[in-house]
Order: structure tokens, then C-alpha cells, then sequence
């Protein structure tokens, strides 16, 4: 459950005294002076014990808090990630706190942990905010639960209620897109999933796969990608040719959707005439192609946003108290029809 108190902050003259220093010398390792090898080790090991956070925002010096809330992403900053972080730098201000971006270290497990430990003492941060796949990351969650950080995940894949966190119905909008496919007629429907071992890859082919069970002359090829324009190009090259190729294709995400529709214009192929395609998210790139991408607007500022008015309201108020909040906010999604789908060709 989310920590509405945490214990006293530790200080430097407590780093000092384990690490047998002086506060000065203490004071010199902290903000990365010169010092000898041995005096850092040992001021380091002590911070490390007693998992000290330096104060760096002015405002700390009347309250235990810096008024800065982080938001850790995987790289490279997605569309997706784009709005998130302006959703919830908004909502911050509003709120009184301000955003702290950083991309998660890439490197082994431990060196994430300390990264993450590190990023966190050293911004002074009282809240976190992680973009996906971050919250379905073991490493990331345990080092930030040994913090007593408090912690909103975007679209995880745990269904804990005592974990916070902010979300759309992947699972049900796929299904939606997908029952629509086939009232209009499509019986060979293509679905390209996203990335392997990502928990909106599978919700998402749940959906998929939930439609299509319900109708069942409906035939379902499943192809999968990895997010990409290049996946979503090099599957339509594949999927498009010959007699049996589907008439319509849903896509995961809106890049390899975009992929799917170049693939169709290089074989000459009509959308919707020929051809539907559907992609997910609403990017940027849903409104650059030719036609228009039909999609599932994923609403990733408001998503942001909630992130932010969800930590404040559960544990960083004055008053919070976790319990009086829902702690998991699903936040609707929209069905966008534009010009890549329409009726199933005649056969």
C-alpha cells in the first residue's frame, strides 16, 4: 500500500559521524569534490546504509519535501512518452510540484538498481511516475519500494489494488476494434502485436483474440512486431501478397500500422476499398500517412496528468491517506474511424 508517512530524513552530520568524517569532508564527497579514494568509499557506503537523499530544492528547508515528482521512461522518448511527460508536467505545476525526466539505465540489473538509487537521493524526488514496461519491471519496483518511494505505474501488468496506477482497457478496446472489423464483414483479419513480454502486447491480442472466438467462420492471423514502422513494413510485405491475404490488418501501435499502409500502397492496394487498417495509440504519425489511420486514441496527457493528481491525492498531501483514494484509474480510450477502414471488399 502507498506510504502516507516515511521515516526521518537522514542527515549529513548522521553520513559524517557513521563514516568518521567531518561534515565538511562528508559535505565535499556529496556534491563530487576531490577527496581521498578511501574517504569516499566509506561516505558512500554510509549513504548507501542509510539510504541518505540530499535536500536540493529550496523548499525543503521548512518541510521533508522537495516538491519534485519523477518520471522515469524507457528510451528512446516515444510519442507515447512525449505525452505523458507534457500531461504530467501540467498537472504538476498546478499542483505545486515540478517534473524531473530520466531515462532508466539500460545496463544489468544492478547497475539500474544503483542508477535508480542514485537519481532518486540525489534529485531528492517524492514521488515516481514510470512509463512502460517500467512498471512491470521487477528491479525497478524493488528498488524504489526499498526507498518507500511512493510509486504510479502507466498501463502495468499486475492487477494489485494497493498499487497505483493509471491505464486505458487495452483488452477492451482491441476487442471493440476487432468486433468492429467483422460487422463490417472481414472474415481474415491480421493482428501484428507489439513488442514480446510486454503486458500491452498482451492485453491486446487478449482483445483480439476474444472477438474473433466469438464469430467462427472468422479466420485470424497473428503476426508478430516489435512496435517498429520497419515491423509493421516488413509483416505487410508478407501479409499482403497472394490470394489468401486479409482484408483488413489491426495493428498494435500506430508505427507499424503506418508500415502496414506503405507496404499496401507499394502493392497497389485501395484502403479502404481493398484493404482496412487499424492502429492504436493516435500518434503523430495516425494523421502524417495517406489516408488517415483509423485508431484507438489512447489518451496519454490525461493519462500523465491522473499520474500526478493520483500521488498527490494518496500519499503526498499534508491530509493524504491512501485508503480514501482508488488507487488504479482507468481512463477512457476512443475508437477513431477515419479513411483506412470501411466494409469488407466484395469477394
Amino acid at each position: 500500500m502507498v506510504q502516507s508517512s516515511r521515516p526521518r530524513r537522514s542527515t549529513l552530520a548522521d553520513i559524517a559521524a557513521i563514516a568518521g568524517v567531518s561534515i565538511k569532508t562528508a559535505s565535499r564527497v556529496i556534491r563530487r569534490e576531490p577527496v581521498a579514494n578511501t574517504t569516499r568509499e566509506r561516505v558512500e557506503r554510509a549513504v548507501k546504509e542509510l539510504g541518505y537523499r540530499p535536500i536540493t530544492a529550496p523548499r525543503s528547508a521548512a518541510s521533508d519535501r522537495s516538491y519534485l515528482i519523477g518520471l522515469l521512461h524507457f528510451p528512446p522518448v516515444a510519442t507515447f512518452v512525449s505525452g505523458l511527460i507534457m500531461g504530467a508536467s501540467e498537472r504538476a505545476r498546478q499542483e505545486g510540484y515540478h517534473l524531473v525526466v530520466e531515462a532508466c539505465s539500460v545496463g544489468t540489473p544492478e547497475e539500474r538498481a544503483r542508477s535508480l538509487r542514485q537519481l532518486v537521493i540525489q534529485s531528492n524526488l517524492d514521488a515516481m511516475i514510470l512509463a512502460p514496461p517500467l512498471g512491470d519491471d521487477p528491479i525497478v519496483l524493488a528498488t524504489l519500494a526499498d526507498l518507500q518511494l511512493p510509486t504510479c505505474s502507466i498501463a502495468p501488468g499486475d492487477t494489485d489494488p494497493d498499487r497505483p496506477s493509471v491505464a486505458i482497457d487495452d483488452r477492451g478496446a482491441a476487442r471493440e476494434v476487432t468486433k468492429r472489423l467483422l460487422d463490417w464483414g472481414h472474415r481474415h483479419i491480421a493482428f501484428l502485436t507489439g513488442a514480446g513480454g510486454r503486458s500491452t502486447t498482451a492485453r491486446r491480442l487478449a482483445g483480439f483474440q476474444d472477438a474473433v472466438s466469438e464469430m467462427p467462420e472468422a479466420r485470424a492471423t497473428v503476426v508478430e512486431g516489435d512496435y517498429s514502422f520497419r515491423s509493421g513494413f516488413e509483416a505487410g510485405q508478407k501479409l499482403l501478397w497472394g490470394k489468401e491475404a486479409p482484408t483488413a490488418v489491426f495493428a498494435s501501435n500506430d508505427e507499424m500500422a503506418a508500415g502496414i499502409l506503405v507496404a499496401a500502397h507499394k502493392l497497389g492496394l485501395a484502403m479502404p476499398g481493398q484493404l482496412s487498417v487499424f492502429g492504436f495509440d493516435d500518434d503523430v504519425i495516425a494523421n502524417a500517412v495517406w489516408p488517415p489511420l483509423s485508431t484507438v486514441r489512447q489518451p496519454v496527457y490525461e493519462m500523465g496528468g491522473a499520474a500526478v493528481t493520483l500521488l498527490v491525492d494518496s500519499s503526498l498531501r499534508p491530509s493524504a491517506k491512501s485508503s480514501d483514494v482508488p488507487l488504479r484509474q482507468q481512463i477512457p480510450y476512443e475508437i477513431i474511424e477515419r479513411e483506412t477502414s470501411g466494409r469488407a471488399p466484395r469477394s
